[in-house]
């Protein structure tokens, strides 16, 4: 055997004594080892590092006898346990082999869902959690409880579809007996047993609620723990003690928690009102209590109804939200952070491969120049380019008073030489004076009275039906300047020629992009080499899983994200902790070698691939839909004007007849 070839796998058997040949090794860690199992793809086999003890091993056996069908489902449920020989000591066990699945952690770690999970949105992570949680209820109705809540214990698919691995470790019920998880991780761990021994614990399903509310906040919030926050007291927090304390560092109440969530953060209601609610409930004091918590069953039903209620971004084709926010809280997110929260969603039976403008199109265009353009509009007739006589009304009416002003002239000339003389007289004879002139002054009055009467009312009725005849024809002219216009038409084909042009730009366009990946070559294959090198993974002396945690709830996540400035602003974190960080991020640095022939990245051609197949699926939307839009600008115009002329030729010559009117009965 070569020095470094992996040593052969033990001989074991199965409960029965029957040998199971183990096939190659699939992963290593401190309880055992996972093999393939020879001719059963559809099993693997964990061996442990010691011989399991008598309450593992009758821990296992029992496993074995409860296993059924909608266990094994959902989980790597045991079916059989392996010894080293024929009633031998128990040595491990078979399951179900889980294939096609990640740990939880790629799924709402935004960076390792792009890369893991290009096509995942948020409904899908809604749909995720949803699944989750039904895997916590099966679990429960079986009497059984999960303990050891943690992301590497849920593998998630392409699909959404959740298993949950190392059941071994679960607390399982059988009949009279119990047998306890011996484990936990604190950042899921419930307050009222953070720091108490584990083997002496009774789990209920209430304390599986709160590691599930967990899981469900990291996925619906983008990795962010529900405790990890602002502390806004004095001293540092670290996360055990937040979730031992109760502050919740997110909802309502959270300044009363002394707390504020981190910059950059959904507001809890980016999941509904309702699911903000019950993590409120989960994450509160009241939770602690017996059944406080929101049940498996409880987020199933909550998580469901959230599914109903998403609509798209119009801005972002991959953003989906709750439809009763007034705006996608993703939008602000992404500008705030500078950092892609979920790629753009192809259109539906597109390829994100790149295509060449399309025939079709070309096609459709020459359809689109073929509408007629209905040209400008005619010339609106004015009021004044009408010859209109008076109406026999009102020509009847300014002739009659017509006549009374040449009656009442002669009588106005008659009184007035009396009373002028009867002026006269009044210095020489007062008597005859006032006898002549008081009766000329009457008949005077009487006259200019006799004048006018009855023609201020006519008159002021013609001056009425002007203004309204004039407000009528600037209605219908308005109308006219709006409706009738061929410049809506030439809008829009202008439109839908600027967007044929962009589309037939894009595969330029691809290829700038291109140019500028191939341009940051070694910045980004050095990016990609530290992305691969999870905080959570590694070894760093006083970075425990409640500080990774409070980083991811900074969005560092990888290597890649560790700056001096990005840790130091991470509440708990000095210089001491920033430098360790710094360096275990040079020692990674240290170990990339760049490889010029490796080209660029896929995943990066996928994306810039992804960004213009949406761009074009949306072009080819808009231009589709363009030509029965133009056809039907036109139709309206073309309506518009055969409508709307004759109405105006009849406003604007009532406008005429109506001046013709007041004419005849104004004063000369």
């Amino acid at each position: 055997m070569a020095a470094s070839a992996r040593p052969a796998a033990p001989p074991v058997v199965d409960s029965r004594g029957r040998p199971v040949v183990l096939d190659a090794l699939v992963a290593r860690g401190g309880e055992g080892a996972v093999y393939l199992v020879a001719q059963r793809p559809d099993l693997v086999a964990k061996l442990y590092h010691a011989p399991a003890g008598a309450e593992k091993a009758a821990k296992l056996a029992a496993m074995v006898r409860l296993a059924n069908g909608r266990l094994q489902a959902l989980a790597a449920w045991p079916v059989e346990t392996l010894h080293d020989r024929p009633g031998g000591a128990v040595r491990g066990l078979l399951m179900p082999r889980v294939q096609g699945h990640r740990e939880l952690h790629a799924l709402y770690g935004p960076r390792t869902r792009l890369r893991e999970f290009p096509d995942a949105d948020f409904p899908f992570l809604v749909q995720a959690a949803a699944n989750v949680a039904r895997a916590f209820a099966v679990i429960h109705e079986h009497g059984h409880v999960i303990g050891d809540v943690n992301h590497g214990s849920v593998l998630v698919s392409g699909r959404a579809t959740v298993r949950l691995v190392d059941c071994d470790s679960f607390q399982v019920h059988d009949g009279g007996r119990r047998y306890l998880c011996l484990v936990g991780v604190p950042t899921h761990t419930p307050p009222e047993l953070q720091g108490r021994p584990f083997d002496r614990e009774v789990r209920t399903p209430n304390h599986d609620a709160f590691g599930l509310a967990v899981l469900i906040f990291q996925l619906l919030f983008l990795g962010r723990h529900p405790y990890s926050g602002v502390f806004l007291g004095t001293g540092d927090l670290p996360l055990e003690r937040a979730i031992r304390e109760f502050r919740f560092a997110y909802g309502a109440s959270a300044a009363a928690r002394r707390m504020r969530q981190p910059p950059h953060t959904p507001a809890l209601e980016t999941a509904t009102p309702a699911v903000g609610a019950l993590f409120e409930r989960a994450f509160g004091p009241e939770g602690a209590g017996p059944a406080g918590r929101p049940t498996a069953r409880a987020w199933v039903d909550a998580l469901d109804a959230v599914s109903r209620q998403l609509v798209v971004c119009r801005r972002h084709t991959g953003h989906h939200y709750p439809r009763a926010l007034a705006a996608c809280p993703w939008c602000a997110i992404e500008a705030g952070l500078g950092l892609l929260l979920f790629n753009v969603a192809l259109p539906r039976g597109a390829s994100p491969m790149p295509s060449t403008t399309s025939v079709d199109l070309e096609a459709l265009w020459q359809q689109i120049l073929a509408v007629p353009d209905p040209g400008p509009p005619p010339q609106v007739p004015a009021p004044a380019s009408f010859a209109i006589t008076p109406s026999a009304a009102a020509a009847a009416a300014g002739a009659a008073w017509q006549r009374r002003v040449r009656a009442t002239r002669l009588v106005l000339w008659i009184a007035g030489s009396i009373l002028a003389v009867s002026i006269l007289a009044l210095s020489a004879n007062p008597a005859v004076g006032y006898g002549v002139g008081l009766p000329a002054l009457i008949a005077l009055i009487a006259a200019w009275v006799y004048r006018n009467g009855g023609i201020s009312t006519e008159r002021a009725a013609a001056e009425r039906a002007l203004g309204d005849a004039r407000s009528a024809f600037a209605a219908l002219e308005q109308r006219w300047l709006t409706t009738a216009s061929n410049r809506a038409f030439t809008l829009m084909r202008e439109n839908l020629e600027a967007k044929r042009e962009v589309y037939r730009a894009l595969p330029r366009a691809r290829e700038q992009q291109l140019l500028a990946l191939r341009a940051q070559l070694q910045q980004r294959q050095l990016t990609q080499y530290l992305d691969r090198h999870r905080i959570a993974t590694a070894t760093i002396s006083g970075i425990g899983p409640g500080r990774v945690a409070t980083l991811q709830s900074w969005n560092v996540e990888t290597a890649a994200d560790v700056t001096e400035s990005r840790i130091l602003a991470v509440p708990g974190f000095g210089p001491a902790l920033t430098q360790r960080l710094l360096a275990w991020r040079r020692s990674v640095e240290a170990r990339f070698v760049f490889d010029p022939r490796r080209g660029l990245d896929p995943a990066d051609v996928a994306v810039v691939d992804r960004e213009i197949a949406a761009k074009r699926g949306q072009l080819e939307r808009e231009l589709r839909s363009g030509l029965p839009r133009l056809q039907q600008a036109a139709q309206q115009i073309v309506t518009a004007r055969a409508t709307l002329y004759p109405m105006l030729q009849q406003a604007s010559q009532t406008v005429a007849q109506a001046e013709a009117d007041l004419r005849a009965l104004s004063a000369r």
